[in-house]
């Protein structure tokens, strides 16, 4: 017989007697959990009964209370003569400054009366609507009289006895309270007002006609805002000769009169307390802790409070038992008296069902072990002809695994098996084989395909270096000519002009050097020259740079630097000016009115600080979608940003990644119509050992004049420089200091002209035909007769850090990037100048 058949067979065995067993199970379960559940219903009703009439008791002797303290209050509105009302009064609650009467502190604090008795505990509140005549008075007085006599006898089982009326007086005893009726004597404001509480409602005429004792919906009385527990209000209307003169009332805190009726519960059962609107008002999870009404509504729906309440209305019955409509429940009810509150008890029927299982179990216990056995038979059988088998096949076709001779073995002889198992073997030796072909394939075109990628990306930062020079080197012409023509020209037209030029000229840098630096950031070349800045002076003047821009606009610029901010430190200035500017042009450019304010602050590190600078500004904004894409290469927040406002798209790309590299990040908060604001983050490291000196941006001309510079004046300077304009561009920038400028059209040139004749200082390209600078610099150095000491400055439109460093290893002194901006320039030849020498 097909050994697959039997293993059907057995199967099928197993599943019926499984079945079988099943369904015996379920029959005698439900036996048990109807006779369960019977003999629970019978025992609910006993209990509910007699915890409903130990809570009602409660209540009876609130009501009580009042009844007794209506009666006193009658008997002391008789006794009060107009004299003794008109002498106590004023005295016991004198006029505030704010317009209202309250009680004085011996009230309170207690004082002894000529008779010996001592008085305490009572506080008043009497913020009248209408003027006090002699009558409402007299009521007042009378009621202060009783609740402190009635207040005390309380205490102990309520928390307090208090009267108050439709004119928004209150008087009332608590000597308990932690807060000593702090609010009512002192703390109230003139415009409290008792009567817009839910709980004036309750007791007047209209609401309340019989004047009956009733109960509020669970609350916290006016103003006592302790949030450790929810308490409830009982209420008796005060009424004589017909008028409506206010009401008794006393505050029922359920932590103390409702915690043996909430925990001493059936098991598996809970009790809780539901008022006649179906409100949960009180269970075992409300007596301690903070108590909210958000609380109380999440405990209602996880109870299905609602659910049972119109259970049991519907059911028309005032005490009795019934399942919940999700059956979740047993539920025993019983109507309290007073409050008109539900007393409930739930039994967990799930809990019924699991005690009829247990029960179950017993008589079931053959038939599992039966049940057992045949599992473990089956067990062994499954392990033995199929589970390990297959285990074999995984380890040996499983391409992770270090192939065993024992586990090739055992698949040799499993591929012999005449069942399924012995064909499944069989096809995965095969598809092992074809994808172990496949793979030996795939290899070798990854390996060819790397190599590719290799070359291209080799070809692409080839392309941008050469990119880099040929671009910086007609730009150097345009900004540089462009600055030397605003310094000598006169007519201011034509001096606007040039300077128009020259902010062209710096647009075109800025969108280059974006360009340049993303590719840097792709290919992980991009690197940190940090050095020892004023942190101060850095950020006032990178903020200064952008207040002409702000103010043509009409916008509030601030900056506003914390105290705190350490003075100095070691990070990439230029990287820190590159990502602040980058957050200040955006502001300005993108805010049309209103202000734009520059927040600086820091945290103390282990080794530094992390400093923050936020930007916030009252511009057009951004939504999420629009903050998701920011920092994307080459986005912009739609199409009509780039039409209206230019820009790449990388500045922010950039920024945010120079920002990481400095130990920080950059964060955007914004919303449409509400602004937006960047916040940038670097760490500022300890001191380094060299200092840089921050140079606000001036024209050749006006540097002249700066004494700083005085020592360029005059020099005999060699120029090796090949492009025609560049040459002008030095020149012009030279001319202002009277320098003697000797030309050099080619490396060769410039080393002949070194050797016959002496000069100052030698400005140096770097691309040059017939010899570079760099083997230039090269054989200088290797002169004699003092010429190997000769200043030398780097010229070059190739602006990478490898660069700078390929410079200074041939020999020259200093660095200077095209297209030339002035300062940087004078500070190169100072710097070449000042630079020590071996000679």
């Amino acid at each position: 017989m097909n050994r697959s058949l039997t293993l059907r067979i057995v199967t099928a065995i197993l599943l019926s007697t499984l079945a079988l067993s099943v369904v015996a199970t379920i029959l005698v379960a439900n036996s048990f959990w109807r006779d369960i559940e019977r003999q629970q219903t019978q025992s609910l009703d006993m209990y509910i009964a007699e915890r409903a009439h130990r809570a009602n008791d409660m209540f009876q002797e609130i009501r009580q209370a009042h009844l007794t303290a209506q009666t006193a209050l009658d008997r002391r509105l008789v006794a009060l003569s107009d004299a003794r009302v008109e002498a106590e009064f004023d005295r016991l609650f004198p006029v505030n400054d704010d317009g209202t009467r309250r009680s004085i502190d011996a009230l309170f604090d207690g004082y002894t009366d000529e008779h010996g008795n001592f008085h305490h505990g009572v506080g008043a509140f009497m913020g009248s609507l209408q003027p006090l005549d002699i009558n409402r008075k007299r009521l007042l007085l009378a009621a202060y009289n009783v609740v402190d006599q009635g207040g005390g006898m309380l205490e102990g089982r309520v928390q307090n006895l208090y009267l108050f009326t439709p004119y928004n007086e209150l008087v009332i005893s608590a000597a308990s309270r932690e807060d000593q009726l702090m609010f009512y004597r002192r703390e109230a404001p003139p415009d409290f007002d008792l009567t817009q509480s839910s709980f004036t409602q309750l007791v007047t005429p209209e609401s309340n006609p019989d004047g009956a004792f009733l109960c509020d919906e669970l609350s916290q009385i006016a103003f006592i805002q302790n949030r450790e527990a929810l308490t409830t209000g009982c209420f008796t209307p005060v009424r004589r000769n017909g008028e409506h003169l206010g009401a008794f009332g006393t505050t029922v805190p359920l932590q103390v009169h409702f915690r043996e009726a909430m925990t001493d519960t059936l098991p598996d059962g809970q009790n809780l307390f539901i008022n006649g609107a179906g409100d949960l008002i009180a269970h075992r999870d409300l007596l301690d802790g903070e108590i909210t009404q958000d609380v109380v509504d999440a405990l209602a729906d996880q109870l299905g409070v609602d659910m049972i309440h119109q259970a049991i209305l519907g059911s028309g019955e005032t005490e009795g038992a019934l399942v919940s409509p999700d059956g979740r429940w047993l539920v025993g009810f019983s109507r309290m008296i007073g409050p008109d509150w539900f007393y409930v008890t739930l039994l967990d029927r799930e809990a019924l069902r699991a005690d009829a299982i247990r029960e179950t179990g017993k008589i079931l216990a053959v038939a599992i072990i039966g049940v057992a056995l045949q599992a473990l038979f089956l067990l062994w059988y499954f392990r033995r002809h199929i589970v390990s088998p297959l285990g074999a096949l995984t380890r040996h076709f499983s391409p992770d695994v270090e192939k065993r001779p024992d586990v090739s073995c055992a698949t040799h002889l499993l591929a012999t098996r005449r069942d399924e198992i012995g064909a499944l073997t069989r096809t995965l030796a095969d598809q092992d084989l074809r994808n172990r072909q496949l793979m030996t394939e795939l290899e070798d075109r990854v390996e060819a395909r790397t190599r590719e990628l290799a070359k291209a990306n080799q070809a692409k930062s080839e392309f941008i270096a050469n990119m880099s020079h040929e671009l910086r080197t007609p730009l150097n012409g345009i900004y540089g000519l462009a600055q030397a023509l605003e310094s000598n020209l006169e007519e201011p037209e034509l001096k606007e002009q040039a300077r128009m030029i020259q902010a062209s000229g710096e647009t075109l840098t800025l969108l280059l050097s974006d360009i340049l630096d993303m590719s840097k950031i792709e290919a992980g070349k991009l690197e940190m020259s940090p050095t020892q800045v004023k942190l101060p002076q850095l950020l006032n003047d990178i903020h200064a740079l952008f207040s002409a821009q702000a103010g043509d606009k009409g916008l509030e610029f601030k900056l506003e630097m914390d105290p705190a901010l350490p003075d100095s430190g070691t990070v990439d200035a230029h990287r820190v000016r590159q990502c602040l500017s980058n957050l200040l042009s955006n502001a300005i450019k993108f805010t049309d009115s209103g202000k734009i304010i520059t927040r600086a602050s820091a945290r103390e590190v282990e080794d530094g600080h992390i400093i923050t600078v936020a930007v916030e500004d009252s511009g057009i904004g951004m939504d999420a979608a629009v903050t998701e894409k920011l920092f994307a290469p080459f986005q912009q927040a739609d199409a009509s940003t780039s039409t209206r406002f230019g820009g790449t798209g990388l500045g922010l790309v950039i920024s945010r990644n120079l920002a990481r590299m400095m130990g920080g990040d950059i964060r955007v908060d914004s919303a449409p119509g509400k602004g937006s604001c960047f916040t940038l983050e670097f760490k500022l490291a300890g001191k380094s050992r060299r200092d840089t000196v921050e140079t606000v941006a001036q024209t050749p001309v006006e540097l002249a004049k700066d004494p700083q510079f005085a020592p360029l004046h005059g020099r005999s300077i060699l120029l090796v420089e090949d492009n025609l304009i560049n040459r002008e561009v030095a020149k012009a920038f030279l001319k202002p200091l009277g320098a003697t400028v000797t030309e050099a059209h080619d490396g060769k040139q410039g080393v002949d002209a070194v050797v016959d004749s002496a000069f100052d200082l030698v400005l140096m390209d770097m691309r040059m035909p017939v010899m570079d600078g760099l083997e230039a610099t090269r054989q200088i150095r290797a002169l004699g007769n003092g010429r190997s000491t000769l200043p030398i400055v780097a010229l070059t439109a190739n602006a990478t850090e490898e660069d700078a460093r390929a410079c200074r290893a041939a020999g020259m002194n200093s660095f200077a990037a095209k297209p030339l901006n002035a300062p940087d320039f004078f500070n190169a030849m100072m710097e070449a100048l000042a630079a020590p020498t071996d000679g």
